[in-house]
């Protein structure tokens, strides 16, 4: 079970960083 968790936690994770790299580019954006 945790080596099939791993993937999900990974693409959480990754999303999380996505996420953030986002809000980044949007406050940018509105500066």
């Amino acid at each position: 079970m945790v080596t099939q968790l791993q993937p999900d936690v990974r693409a959480y994770l990754h999303g999380g960083e996505v996420i953030k790299r986002y809000i980044k580019v949007e406050e940018v954006a509105y500066e």
